[in-house]
């Protein structure tokens, strides 16, 4: 897999000045009366490597990359999935032909542009430094959450790339693409609970951000997006999520799949090299809390019933 880099700093910094707040926040449902989604594929018959084909050449022709990509994954075909996101990534960090500014995000945060590359294929721009509530999080953390992401094969969080674009005054403003996915809904506009998979992928990257309207379903599948405050494992700002209670969250786990796996055995050095060119003091606190995550989820598959003490979530 290719690495980028990322780029020097802005020659200016960013402006607020691209609009009103674009979003509300979620609305407040019983868990009860909310069906789950899955992320693993769940026992059945083996997939028709045919109709994957199809479905996949389809996507492509649409600029469908990253959807086309998770769908050879599921298949088993690596190689090309591979392939498939080494020209999304070359796409991504190709000058866009058209930025369009779009004021904050959904919940009034982070000043965003929609890019489009050409092919088919947009992502969101998110400006670094631009977090209103936490200016240190921004680029570095989404680029990062996407890698382990990669690394480990949760397959939830689409490319994310370091890029720079020009702003309408020519000034140049550094931060993150990540791929635009297309027709998905938020959890709260589609009506599920948050599944295991995303609980455990926001307790290994420490993110303290994801509400409902940051993690997107599309075709039955699982999207999370707005990494930009992960690494949080003791979070102070404004925090939604917070690792221990995501462990704590977890329906099942005993039963928590191949990422569960990777994370457990993959070696540093590993690790290191998946984020290089991210803050070496990210990649230390990544790396120092995997012994605490890990041990909390096997006192919980030892004992789903017992409550375990909050030490970095007291909040």
């Amino acid at each position: 897999m290719n690495r980028d880099r990322r780029p020097a700093p802005p020659c200016r910094a960013a402006r607020p000045v691209f609009g009103a707040v674009l979003g509300l926040l979620a609305l407040a449902v019983p868990l009860a009366a909310i069906p789950a989604v899955a992320q693993e594929p769940t026992p059945g018959p083996e997939p028709d490597p045919s109709a994957a084909d199809a479905r996949v050449d389809s996507l492509l022709a649409l600029g469908r990359l990253q959807e086309a990509a998770w769908t050879l994954r599921e298949v088993g075909d690596t190689a090309r999935a591979d392939s498939v996101l080494d020209r999304l990534e070359e796409i991504l960090r190709s000058r866009p032909s058209r930025a369009r500014p779009q004021a904050m995000d959904s919940q009034g945060v982070s000043y965003t542009w929609r890019l489009d590359h050409g092919q088919g294929v947009e992502s969101v721009f998110k400006v670094d430094g631009s977090d209103i509530f936490c200016p240190e999080c921004g680029a570095e953390r989404e680029v990062g959450a996407y890698r382990v992401d990669r690394l480990l094969g949760f397959d939830l969080a689409p490319m994310t790339v370091f890029a720079r674009i020009a702003d309408d005054r020519g000034d140049t403003l550094s931060g993150s693409a990540m791929y635009w996915v297309h027709d998905a809904r938020s959890s709260r506009e589609a009506g599920v609970r948050k599944p295991d998979a995303l609980h455990l992928f926001d307790a290994i990257i420490g993110n303290s951000d994801r509400h409902s309207d940051n993690w997107l379903v599309v075709d039955g599948r699982v999207v999370g997006i707005d990494h930009n405050r992960a690494f949080e494992y003791r979070p102070v700002t404004r925090p939604r999520t917070c690792w221990e209670l995501q462990i704590d969250s977890i329906a099942e786990p005993g039963s928590l799949g191949a990422p569960w796996l990777r994370y457990r055995a993959v070696p540093a050095d590993s690790v290191r090299s998946a984020l290089d060119g991210i803050d070496s003091a990210l990649i230390r606190r990544f790396l120092a809390m995997r012994d605490e995550v890990m041990a909390r989820v096997q006192a919980r598959a030892k004992d789903p019933d017992r409550a375990l003490p909050l030490e970095h979530c007291a909040f």
